[in-house]
């Protein structure tokens, strides 16, 4: 099976389409998420694996917060 590494926007906008397209054909969608631990109560978001029944999409979403562009969404992440 194909895979894809997403470490920015650009890719995450196109994966949407792609994702968008996959679901209107076969509706399925396995998620994935990998954290680590930086304190004791704390967790940090650092992968997303997305996977359609073509492809899987590996999301590094520690690049992605800290994308400068995008500072803003770093809370949300």
């Amino acid at each position: 099976m194909e895979f894809e590494w997403v470490q920015s926007y650009d890719q995450l906008h196109q994966i949407s389409l792609e994702i968008e397209k996959s679901l209107e054909k076969h509706n399925v969608l396995a998620v994935d998420l990998e954290y680590y631990g930086v304190e004791k109560f704390a967790t940090v978001l650092s992968l997303v694996q997305l996977s359609t029944c073509d492809k899987d999409y590996i999301i590094d979403s520690l690049q992605l917060r800290d994308d400068t562009k995008y500072a803003g969404l770093r809370q949300i992440m």
